[in-house]
Formats: C-alpha cells, sequence, structure tokens
C-alpha cells in the first residue's frame, strides 16, 4: 500500500468518511477518516487505496477517480485494514 502526502484542497474531491474503531484496554476509540477521490498521475505521491497525510498532518484514504464503484470499494477496504493497523499501533503504544 502507499503513503503519500497532498494537498486535499486542491488535488482530491471528498467523497465521503469511514469510521475506524479501535479497541483499547478502557473501550475504544473511533477515528472518521476522510476518503478523497482523485485523479492519479506521475505527479501524484498518492497510490489509490493507499493512506495520506493532509497538511495538517491528518490521516485519509485516497482512492482513484478513474475506478470503477466496485474498484473503489476494494481500495477503501483495503486502506482501512491499513489505517485500522497504524492506528491500533499508535493507540496501545
Amino acid at each position: 500500500m502507499g503513503f503519500g502526502t497532498f494537498d486535499t484542497a486542491k488535488q482530491g474531491k471528498l467523497i465521503g468518511f469511514v469510521q475506524v474503531v479501535v479497541s483499547t484496554p478502557t473501550g475504544a476509540k473511533v477515528y472518521a477518516l476522510p476518503v478523497q477521490s482523485v485523479r492519479l498521475g506521475q505527479d501524484s505521491s498518492a497510490v489509490a487505496g493507499g493512506l495520506f497525510r493532509d497538511s495538517r498532518g491528518e490521516l485519509g484514504i485516497v482512492v482513484d477517480e478513474g475506478s470503477s464503484p466496485e474498484v473503489v470499494q476494494e481500495q477503501i477496504k483495503s486502506a482501512m485494514l491499513e489505517a485500522s493497523t497504524m492506528l491500533s499501533r499508535k493507540t496501545l503504544n
């Protein structure tokens, strides 16, 4: 999976949010990650189905705007799994 950095205000179109729930010893922590649709090309460091950090350092998911709805769903699913692992490590450490 990829992990890019880009200016979502200039490059991405917000298509929604996904919630990632991380279990903690005292309950659960819920993260709302924006899903950005972008036209991926050679000038972008983003990878479809990957995570990105915006200019404020917040995590999000990037999908390829040229993909079919089924492929976008798979990209979101893959990135959610990656985000879950990353956020679990961050939360539990």
